[in-house]
């Protein structure tokens, strides 16, 4: 069982079934809404903290699927206590997304997924956001004790999930060994959007488990916003450019 997890931004969290209302910090429809997910089996995950969270605690994010019609989630946060964290893994690769993909994506996916995929330690490259919260609710709590006839089956909450829609933007997270790798993947990244019909966005994390838009790192400017577990703060361009170690390859 894993319970700490650094850095703990986009890591996915499954919370104890037991799960109760004292174990969290929350507003009072946000604080049922995580119990029934912890007793659904469905992963929620972990966001920056901010100045309501009890110290030593831990801080989660959720979206609700959208409305019938609508086009967004309603995204509720928390804090839990330690002890109610039952697992922690890692951003969701986005190889293991595919099959929650609408088929538009799945195309801009796989040429996303060929970038330094030759080299002995491709880059990882997982999916946050919506495409993440269709995977969980399509993948998420098969009955265990299933006859192995049928096999296990999807709950009804997952098999009515909706969080992808026809515009959804495809939120990925790079994890680039080097600065070198970092420019070539915000090359790589514009030329794929560029060249398809699904509008990329996200992150690439550094070494330290704090992270930026690539967008905003693509564009000039003197400072960018980046994001940690402790909150956002504006770093000077070089320093972000020089978190990477200089030897690090590829």
């Amino acid at each position: 069982m894993r319970t700490a997890c650094a850095p703990w931004r986009h890591r996915r969290v499954w919370l104890a079934p037991a799960l109760r209302a004292q174990d969290i910090r929350a507003g009072t429809g946000a604080v049922q809404a995580f119990i029934a997910r912890a007793q659904q089996g469905l992963a929620v995950v972990g966001r920056s903290a901010n100045a309501d969270d009890i110290p030593g605690w831990r801080p989660l994010g959720l979206a609700l699927a959208r409305a019938q019609g609508g086009t967004a989630a309603v995204r509720l946060s928390c804090c839990v206590a330690p002890q109610s964290i039952a697992r922690v893994q890692e951003p969701l690769p986005l190889r293991a997304a595919l099959p929650a993909l609408p088929q538009a994506m799945r195309g801009v996916a796989a040429r996303l997924l060929e970038f330094d995929a030759d080299t002995p330690m491709p880059m990882p490259l997982a999916v946050y956001g919506s495409v993440f919260w269709q995977h969980a609710a399509a993948d998420s709590h098969w009955h265990e004790h299933s006859d192995s006839a049928s096999g296990p089956r999807p709950s009804c909450h997952a098999a009515a999930a909706r969080y992808l829609h026809e515009h959804s933007d495809l939120d990925l997270l790079a994890r680039p060994a080097s600065a070198s790798q970092a420019r070539r993947w915000l090359d790589w990244v514009a030329a794929v959007e560029e060249a398809g019909s699904v509008r990329l966005d996200g992150e690439i994390e550094l070494p330290s488990g704090a992270a930026v838009s690539w967008r905003e790192l693509a564009l000039p400017g003197p400072q960018i916003l980046v994001k940690s577990d402790r909150g956002a703060s504006l770093w000077p361009r070089p320093a972000v450019w020089a978190a990477w170690p200089h030897q690090a390859t590829p």
